[in-house]
């Protein structure tokens, strides 16, 4: 539908950028519309006292956070289509979540307006949805915007008809025409005038998106390429920033799937471009901006090429999946830089991203104060009088200066050499790093000081499930208690808070759980669950694991064999979703796919592993055109060339014979590789496998023609190092 006087095409703000894959082939995109950094919120132009509206008793922070605002919001459900339908009024949807600072900006300019809400309460039903708690409704109407203008981000704004199809849409529109873009004011305007005097446009509009969004979810099979892994890698080393890591120009995200499939095409195959490729993405965050070098962490993305300036937001999934490639890289290298990363990471979730009862927080806010990044920033001053006498060695080690290098302050970050810097400051590298270790505990206690951003306390099942693998691998790895049992707490909570009646949620929030659950959450659990047992022998995980998996092939699958996102009878949705790309999350087809091709080499269950192989040819080649955005595919295709690894130990899981045949091959991290340990009782691949003469024994297998049983740890590093490559 065409609208007169708007450009709709130019909607991402703040170098918010969203991957793009159309069905067919088509190049995979970022766009962008650059718009200035990190704006200080303006202050409300409201009435100080309203009634909250149906927000105020929603689960959702996000949600609840609207609950002041003049606009007559809905919940997305029955209710609000009832009243679009009844009143014959178009459906405005606005999409965002907590931590997102331009959806903070689009709610203070317009949502706390009472002449814009006057506006949008008389002519459309306002929906406000959270997409962390409801992925399927994003996905959705996210494809229905990179439909219209190419690109996509939140916050994300739908207008729909009263039976939810889509006929225009964007992302955020500023109060006055600007950037580009239209006023909010004026685009209602144009939107309403199009609903009452043009119905035939709009109708045309939505009948033609419609059939877009079913392309969408409609991807043909082709076979895979028998060399895949080696010619995606290979394409995905070529279009990399080798100077400055990553890949593409700016904005930069961190790609922690990418990386981690580059990991393991080396642990695979000694793939050298692939390591070194992920090792120089791994080394430029760790030192930019991004990492967070007091606090621990990772924020969200960083807005320019070299990983300086972040979005200074901190999600969940994006420390989950950092931590365990900062853990890989160090298992594969023994490099202690990853390691320290790694560890701060973890420590950093523990210690400010943890429920009472073992969850995990969402994602804390970017902005504080009205202001993005306000929390993480310095000034030399304040640095000089906090630091004393070795505020010159930190100033220069973190890249402190007067002019500051962001908006006239400083973002930490490590832009020289330690040992080069120590000589021009005449001390000893081990004397600069001293003075650094002390110095981060006086400026992280100053830092607590401050007003912090905001903590979206909820819990969602998929986001946890990725943390809880990592620390569940990082407490096998690290031997570290601390980690394994935060991981064995959050895999309880997820299986008794998050599953009422015996079924997943995708969310949590103050004691109560969401609707409905997702293929992701059901693999990501089911996945993370097989991991907790590698990590601790326990069969239950593992039984837990094969009960999720096979709740997803009831569930999860359509009648043509297809992975779907949503559950068969859930009705409220116009299309049925099927994401297949992996984007700041794994697809949730994705991860089934893993956890079905690990299902397969531990129990030698076939239908495991035609079962996923149905799911993977869908995508064919554009695994290698696009393998960047199909990294976890990639990951599950290393189980299907034939070198995937199958470790049985027979034997007392605690005795020192079986940890000391374990570390040996926890000391040659693989991530096509399955671990079973103990008798009988265990996996099926532990089926008739004794201790040879009383000792613990050893199988390594391929394909489950296993080679000859070792007893001796030495022999057995040699067994798992000839079977690489």
């Amino acid at each position: 539908m065409k609208l007169a006087a708007t450009n709709g095409r130019c909607a991402v703000p703040a170098g918010k950028l969203a991957r793009s894959y159309t069905p067919g082939g088509s190049k995979s995109s970022i766009a962008g519309c650059q718009l200035p950094i990190g704006p200080k919120l303006p202050h409300a132009n409201r009435p100080d006292s309203l009634v909250p509206n149906r927000l105020a008793k929603a689960t959702s922070l996000y949600l609840r956070q609207h609950a002041d605002n003049p606009v007559d919001w809905y919940e997305w459900g029955e209710e609000a289509f009832a009243a679009a339908r009844s009143q014959n009024k178009p459906i405005f949807l606005s999409v965002g979540y907590s931590a997102c600072h331009w959806c903070h900006v689009m709610a203070h300019e317009s949502f706390e307006d009472p002449a814009l809400a006057s506006q949008l309460n008389a002519d459309f039903i306002s929906i406000k949805v959270d997409r962390e708690e409801r992925p399927d409704v994003d996905s959705i109407y996210m494809n229905a915007v990179v439909a219209l203008s190419g690109q996509g981000g939140w916050p994300m704004s739908v207008f729909l008809k009263p039976g939810g199809e889509p006929f225009y849409g964007g992302t955020y529109f500023p109060p006055q025409s600007r950037y580009g873009m239209p006023s909010f004011s004026h685009l209602l305007e144009q939107i309403a005038d199009a609903w009452r005097e043009r119905r035939e446009d709009v109708d045309s509009s939505a009948g033609q998106l419609v059939e877009r969004l079913n392309q969408f979810e409609s991807l043909g099979g082709v076979e895979l390429p028998e060399d895949l892994a080696m010619r995606a890698a290979t394409a995905i080393c070529a279009g990399f920033d080798y100077e400055n890591g990553g890949w593409g120009d700016q904005p930069k995200f961190p790609m922690a799937m990418t990386i981690d499939f580059l990991l393991g095409r080396f642990a695979q195959a000694g793939d050298r471009p692939a390591l070194e490729t992920a090792l120089r993405s791994l080394d430029r965050m760790a030192l930019g901006g991004i990492f967070d070098h007091l606090g621990g962490g990772f924020h969200r993305y960083s807005v320019d090429a070299v990983w300086l300036v972040p979005h200074f937001e901190k999600m969940l999934y994006d420390n989950a999946q950092l931590s365990g490639c900062y853990l890989h890289a160090w298992q594969l290298t023994g490099n202690q830089r990853y390691l320290d990363v790694a560890r701060r990471t973890f420590d950093y979730v523990l210690s400010e991203m943890r429920g009472p009862q073992g969850w995990f927080y969402a994602a804390q806010d970017a902005d504080s104060e009205g202001v993005e990044g306000k929390y993480y920033l310095w000034d030399l001053d304040e640095v000089q009088q906090l630091l004393g006498d070795d505020a010159k060695a930190v100033c220069s080690y973190f890249d402190v200066t007067l002019g500051g290098n962001f908006e006239g302050r400083n973002i930490l970050h490590e832009p020289s050499d330690p040992a080069p810097l120590a000589s021009r400051l005449g001390i000893s590298t081990g004397q600069l790093l001293a003075k650094v270790a002390a110095a981060r505990e006086t400026l992280l206690g100053a830092r607590r000081s401050r007003i912090a951003p905001a903590t979206d306390r909820k819990a969602v099942a998929s986001w946890n499930a990725l943390m809880l693998s990592s620390l569940a691998q990082a407490g096998a790895a690290l031997d570290e208690p601390t980690y394994l049992e935060a991981a064995r707490a959050n895999a309880e909570f997820l299986l008794d808070q998050m599953s009422p009646d015996g079924k997943l949620v995708h969310s949590w929030a103050e004691g109560r759980a969401g609707k409905v659950g997702f293929l992701e959450d059901y693999a990501a659990l089911g996945d993370a669950l097989l991991t907790l047992y590698e990590a601790d022998f326990e069969p239950r995980w593992f039984g837990l694991a094969q009960d999720l998996a096979e709740a997803i092939l009831e569930r999860f699958v359509d009648a043509d064999g297809n992975l779907c996102d949503t559950a068969t009878g859930q009705d409220d949705l116009i299309v049925r979703p099927r994401r297949r790309e992996d984007n700041a999350t794994p697809a949730g087809a994705s991860l089934a796919a893993r956890l079905m091709l690990r299902l397969w080499a531990l129990t030698g269950r076939e239908e495991w592993r035609e079962r996923a192989e149905a799911a993977i040819p869908g995508l064919g080649e554009t695994f290698i055109r696009h393998g960047t955005a199909f990294s976890m595919w990639l990951q599950s295709v290393l189980w299907l060339d034939g070198r995937a690894q199958q470790v049985a130990i027979a034997g007392e899981k605690d005795s020192a014979e079986v940890r000391a045949l374990v570390e040996q091959v926890r000391a040659n991290w693989r991530a096509d590789r399955v671990l079973a340990v103990g008798g009988e009782d265990g996996p099926p691949l532990l089926d008739g496998r004794e201790p040879i003469n009383g000792r613990a024994t050893a199988h390594v297998c391929r394909r489950f023609v296993c080679q000859q049983p070792v007893t001796d740890p030495g022999e057995l590093r040699s067994q798992l190092r000839d079977e690489t490559g």
